[in-house]
């Protein structure tokens, strides 16, 4: 039924309002239909979902997701979806709605990595479905073209084969649906050139070709071989004057050119035959295969000349390690010439040899060879032993070695392989006293103990004092002088002076260093513990030739640092040996320090009595110390 009107308004509203309705005429059902089209096939209908009915405003039960995935299990691609989720049938009753649901054809394409299978499914899902085209496989869309350069004819000296390969590549693009190649697609080039190779060298042997190569492949002609060959070298045959070849000769091979396999070495010396005289020196082939014959002719009364070779050879080892080489030998040669028979002297005597300074070894002896060989005995062989240089080994007063502190080794003589350096310190241990305060060992080689005691009273922070002298060893003056240097007990010499300066402007002056104990050997020097003396070390110097000699410069010595007026902290001296290659003499009674302020200062160099007192003591023992020196360069210039 439908109302007359949908809503009422009473005018008496104790009064019924009376509706009208009337009967409603039934709806006739409504038509639908989906249809499913190929846009590649001018949208020719694929399927369909037959015709749907249902009342007018009703919604149409109907889905498109499984026919669309049947199609795509057969190679077709949705493109639009014209059925929507919520459709109703409409109130036409003349026509039958469409609904178009468009699809085309998917495609699949065909590379290298991803070849067809003709005759196989195109879709895996679709075992019915349409198959791979012929034409399709592997070999259509890849080829690989080869160049092969074949060596032969060098028998086991032959090269292996060099291999060279191209990919052709292509894609193709094949119908899902139909089955049918829709691309047949390009090769990546039409034809490819490889290089050339350098043909190897091979000794003994000539080939036909210096490089090989540059074959073309297309992708229907692939396989390109090319062939190099290796032929014998031909000889260099002595023959007699008649032509026939001299038996018993050597008859070598020409050599070939290293820079063209093709060819050989040009100006090849020709064999020595004894007795025969070649008609040329050399021979320049101009077939690389063929031998070429070089007549020689017979010589009279030809001389027999050979040669000895003499040697000396002069071994350093080490004669406590089983004689193990310390150094390279020293080698020195003597030819001999023999003519027939006779030398051309009986013997050779080889000079002496300086034996080396070794550092950490002294040698048995200072000098070695002075061998002589003859042509019967040419080899004379000499061994110059060493051994280790002894240490300074601290003991306490029970001959037992103290644990935990420096046993430095000897130092080297640096003029004498045979010794080592007199008056080595002994090092300095915090806590204890030595019984001397340097070592002159009477065998380098043997440690000498030395016997340190508790101090019975701690070490205070005392101040010690060096100096630092330029001595011309020539004449023994005085040339400069640090004056004295002032410091703690342990404390760092180095840090407080240098020589370099002072040697700089005597460097300028003409003068050259022979020796420098303070700074020279790069050993840090440090202030001792001992109050009645002053620690010395010599710069030793000598004018060079045609230099003019300068008068000796004593200029005033720097500030000593001041005594502290209150005990300073201690500070303990590093235990380590102090080097010094100027001897310190010890006095023989303690040397009494002025509490006064008045010093006796020599006029010159400005520095109070006692301390021109060590001045002058390290210049007398520098003389006597260059001295020493000059005596053995001068005996080693001698010899």
């Amino acid at each position: 039924m439908t109302p007359s009107t949908p809503t009422v308004t009473p005018e008496d509203p104790g009064k019924d309002t009376p509706v009208p309705y009337n009967p409603v005429i039934p709806a006739k059902d409504q038509a639908a239909i989906v249809s499913y089209v190929d846009a590649d096939n001018g949208n020719a209908e694929i399927t369909n979902s037959g015709n749907l009915t249902g009342k007018a405003g009703d919604k149409i039960d109907y889905s498109t997701k499984a026919t669309i995935a049947d199609l795509e299990n057969k190679g077709y691609v949705l493109v639009n979806d014209g059925f929507p989720a919520d459709a109703t049938f409409d109130n036409d009753d003349n026509t039958i709605q469409r609904f178009v649901v468009v699809l085309k054809h998917g495609t699949v394409p065909v590379t290298p990595e991803n070849p067809g299978k003709p005759g196989e499914p195109i879709n895996p899902n679709d075992p019915d479905g349409p198959k791979w085209p012929e034409g399709t496989d592997e070999n259509s869309v890849k080829r690989t073209g080869t160049q092969t350069i074949h060596y032969v004819g060098a028998g086991d000296k032959t090269p292996s084969d060099d291999v060279q390969t191209f990919d052709f590549t292509r894609k193709m693009v094949v119908d899902k649906v139909t089955g049918k190649v829709v691309d047949g697609g390009s090769w990546n080039v039409t034809s490819h050139t490889f290089g050339y190779k350098d043909t190897p060298v091979i000794d003994g042997y000539h080939a036909d070709k210096r490089n090989a190569g540059g074959s073309v492949v297309t992708p229907d002609d692939l396989n390109k071989t090319v062939t190099v060959t290796y032929k014998q070298n031909g000889k260099i045959v002595p023959v007699d004057p008649s032509g026939t070849p001299i038996p018993n000769v050597p008859t070598p091979t020409y050599p070939t050119d290293p820079t063209d396999p093709t060819k050989v070495v040009p100006d090849q010396p020709v064999p020595e035959v004894p007795g025969m005289t070649p008609s040329t020196p050399t021979v320049t082939p101009e077939d690389p295969g063929k031998d070429t014959p070089v007549p020689y002719n017979p010589v009279k009364n030809p001389d027999k000349v050979t040669t000895v070779e003499g040697k000396q050879i002069v071994h350093f080892v080490d004669g406590d390690n089983g004689n193990t080489p310390l150094r390279d030998p020293n080698t020195q040669t003597h030819e001999f010439k023999i003519t027939n028979g006779v030398p051309d002297e009986s013997s050779h005597t080889f000079t002496w040899v300086d034996v080396p300074v070794i550092p950490g070894y002294v040698a048995e002896v200072k000098s070695a060879g002075g061998k002589t060989v003859t042509p019967d005995t040419p080899l004379a062989e000499v061994t110059v032993v060493y051994h280790k240089v002894g240490k300074i080994v601290p003991v306490d007063p029970n001959g037992n070695p103290i644990p935990n502190v420096p046993t430095p080794s000897y130092t080297n003589d640096p003029t004498d392989p045979t010794k080592v350096v007199p008056n080595e310190p002994v090092p300095a241990i915090t806590g204890k006293t030595p019984d001397k305060t340097s070592v002159t060992p009477v065998d380098p080689t043997k440690d000498t103990p030395v016997v340190y005691k508790n101090n019975e009273v701690p070490a205070t922070s005392n101040s010690q004092k060096a100096v630092v002298n330029f001595i011309d060893v020539n004449t023994g003056k005085l040339i400069k002088t640090s004056g004295i240097l002032s410091g703690r007990p342990g404390e760092d010499i180095n840090k407080l002076y240098s020589s370099a300066e002072v040697i700089k402007q005597l460097e300028e002056a003409g003068y050259e260093v022979v020796y420098n104990a303070f700074d020279g050997d790069g050993v840090t020097k440090y202030f001792d513990n001992d109050d009645n003396t002053t620690q010395q070390f010599t710069v030793a110097l000598k004018l060079k030739e045609k230099a003019k000699t300068p008068d000796p410069v004593v200029p005033a010595p720097e500030t000593p640092a001041k005594e502290p007026e209150a005990p300073a902290e201690k500070v303990s001296r590093p235990e380590q040996p102090v080097k010094q290659n100027v001897s310190v003499p010890t006095p023989q009674k303690p040397v009494e320090k002025k509490t006064n302020n008045k010093k006796e200062v020599l006029p010159q160099t400005g520095a109070d009595h006692n301390e021109a007192a060590s001045i002058l003591g390290a210049v007398a023992t520098a003389i006597g110390m260059t001295s020493l020196i000059g005596a053995k360069r001068r005996k080693k210039d001698d010899k």
